[in-house]
């Protein structure tokens, strides 16, 4: 006589739970690698933004410090111009202070050469 079959419901073969932890395993790893590839991509894109955005602001520092000293230079340029204005008028003001004196000399002169010819000129028809 036959016994019938027995099923015994035990846990899986250690073959079998090593497998199924040695994919469980490789889909973590798959996984973490995905995250660190995405992470080092993030941060190499990151990386790149940042290099761009200290070179642009060098580049607009070097532009303001250029568009200071071109001002700089104006504005000596224009100071000098205007030194040179001021001493050009004080230079012409002294040209015509010394013809208006040379125009009073010259007629105080004639005044004093008329006075001296009067005074001789009476002194000779007086006698004196």
């Amino acid at each position: 006589s036959k016994e019938p079959a027995t099923v015994l419901l035990s846990s899986p073969p250690k073959a079998e739970r090593k497998i199924v932890h040695a994919a469980e395993s490789a889909t973590k790893q798959f996984a973490n690698s995905d995250v660190t590839t995405a992470s080092l991509k993030a941060k190499e894109a990151a990386k790149l933004e940042y290099e761009k955005m200290i070179a642009s602001a060098l580049k607009a520092e070097a532009k303001a410090h250029a568009d200071s000293e071109h001002a700089t230079e104006q504005a000596l340029s224009q100071e000098s111009n205007s030194e040179r204005m001021k001493m050009n008028t004080r230079i012409a003001r002294a040209k015509r202070d010394l013809e208006v004196q040379r125009e009073t000399d010259s007629a105080l002169s004639h005044e004093m050469e008329t006075e001296v010819k009067r005074t001789l000129t009476a002194r000779v028809e007086l006698g004196v």
